[in-house]
């Protein structure tokens, strides 16, 4: 992992010296953890809460959370392949970068065909001119 243990273990040993600490990583996939760290899954932890069935839906905000936990739980896994979420994982940032490139080339030629073509109006027949 690129996390900067060290430095998380320091900045909170500085903040609350007198405090018993314990250090957590929270993933959805396992992790190696330094001696003094612990591993937590967050998908079994959301599911466990749901599963426990211990919240009453009396307001909004019980709903809220409810939905929140459902969206991370294992009842919402997509069945894939191990290796497509290896190349998701691995390639997140190009994938979202090609998004927004392809993105602003469709609003370009939509541009240049507004440029060119000069509509103000169309015609549509349930409506007349819009």
């Amino acid at each position: 992992m690129a996390n900067p243990f060290d430095d998380y273990e320091n900045d909170i040993n500085l903040k609350y010296p007198l405090h018993n600490k314990k250090y957590v990583i929270f993933s959805y996939k396992k992790e190696d953890c330094p001696n003094n760290w612990k591993y937590l899954n967050i998908r079994s932890i959301f599911d466990k809460i749901i599963s426990a069935q211990l919240h009453i839906f009396n307001n909004k905000w019980d709903y809220f959370a409810h939905d929140f936990l459902q969206q991370f739980s294992s009842s919402k896994l997509i069945d894939m392949d191990q290796s497509y979420f290896d190349f998701y994982e691995k390639n997140f940032s190009q994938i979202i970068f090609a998004n927004n490139h392809l993105q602003e080339f469709f609003n370009d030629i939509a541009k240049k065909v507004e440029e060119e073509i000069a509509i103000d109006r169309y015609y549509n027949t349930t409506w007349g001119f819009i």
